[in-house]
């Protein structure tokens, strides 16, 4: 009998041990494992499809771009930043310690020796750039390639919590969902209520040259602002059609005569406090031939959003001001100025400033 009964309990140590070894339960007894980390392992499926798994706290991370660097900073990780490529630099109002970090070459070619350099133990990058030469192909295991975007609209709220989850920073990244689910979820609530024949038409204008006779637009598969205009409510006139930035004749925005025309710009944000250049690409978008026949236009339906609020984290405040452009007596209650404010007070990593003083998001504003 005490020959069974001893090497069922050998056994049966062992699997505690090992098991315990990955999910905590050798702290649950009292025991201690050398090496054992708690909620290790934790793994992700970034936005490029790669099955990522980390074994212990990433606690030295670089950013490719300010996306990642803003994302990092929502969820109250910025201290762990420790290297970031030469675009930062554009942003240093923005991101006034992130942007002196070390240097590792531009956000689309990472210089490997850099990266090594700094000891980092994690990159963030786009999910396409710097390709694969850069960065999987060049760098030692050691060094975790977490792919993501942090910008699309149809993408941004998992990419948030698989951030959170993997830097092990949930509770800072729960505060910001419930930030974007609050505003977000209103406003989608608010348009599932909108009859299809009673939505706005809109055309996205995505050029602002000379063109006279053709214009370049947003298609559905080019996401983004396409993909903004949708969950604002609108009917993008250029949909449907072929690629990602189609070009439309001027007599099809003619015959669609949109309720309103949307540009997007990268000509505003945290950066800047004069509004000459946004308001330009306002006013060339009125001169264009046969655009004061437009009902838009005759309606004082033109309106121009910055990159900075359509693309990041603070996506539910330019979101927020679409729909009031769209539909201004549904939601006459929500200020996204104010909302901005929020973000920054809350998820900018203490950063000292004020929107209503500061920056370029919309035109008219």
């Amino acid at each position: 009998m005490k020959a069974t009964v001893i090497p069922a309990v050998i056994i049966i140590l062992v699997v505690i041990l090992t098991v315990g070894h990955f999910v905590g339960v050798e702290r649950y007894f009292g025991l201690d494992v050398s090496g054992a980390d708690s909620g290790y392992p934790r793994s992700i499926v970034d936005s490029a499809g790669n099955n990522i798994t980390i074994y212990k706290p990433l606690e030295r991370i670089i950013v490719t771009n300010s996306d990642a660097a803003e994302a990092v900073r929502a969820v109250g990780a910025k201290g762990r930043v420790i290297g970031a490529t030469d675009s930062l630099k554009w942003y240093p109002t923005f991101f006034p310690e992130m942007s002196k970090l070390p240097v590792v070459g531009k956000w689309c070619a990472v210089d490997p020796e850099s990266v090594m350099q700094l000891d980092a133990d994690c990159i963030l990058a786009y999910t396409s750039d710097p390709s694969s030469e850069y960065l999987e192909y060049k760098l030692p295991p050691t060094i975790v390639v977490i792919r993501s975007d942090y910008f699309k609209p149809e993408t941004l709220r998992e990419e948030m919590l698989k951030l959170g989850y993997i830097l092990d920073v949930e509770e800072n990244t729960s505060e910001y969902i419930e930030w974007y689910d609050n505003y977000v979820d209103e406003i989608n609530a608010e348009i599932a209520a909108i009859p299809a024949d009673e939505r706005q038409i809109v055309y996205l204008n995505n050029n602002f040259d000379d063109a006279k006779t053709e214009r370049k637009t947003y298609a559905r598969k080019s996401g983004g602002i396409s993909i903004l205009c949708e969950e604002a409510g609108g009917i993008n006139i250029a949909a449907d059609s072929m690629g990602a930035y189609p070009i439309v004749s001027m007599e099809y925005v003619y015959e669609e005569d949109p309720d309103v025309v949307l540009g997007l710009s990268y000509r505003g944000g945290f950066e800047r406090d004069d509004n000459t250049q946004i308001k330009k690409e306002y006013e060339d978008i009125l001169e264009l031939p046969g655009f004061d026949k437009l009902k838009a236009v005759e309606d004082e339906c033109v309106f121009i959003i910055d990159g900075t609020v359509a693309y990041s984290p603070a996506y539910p405040c330019g979101l927020t001001q679409v729909a009031k452009w769209f539909y201004p007596d549904k939601f006459a209650d929500l200020n996204p100025e104010v909302m901005l404010q929020e973000y920054v007070d809350n998820f900018c990593g203490g950063l000292d400033y004020n929107v209503s003083e500061h920056g370029v998001y919309f035109y008219p504003d």
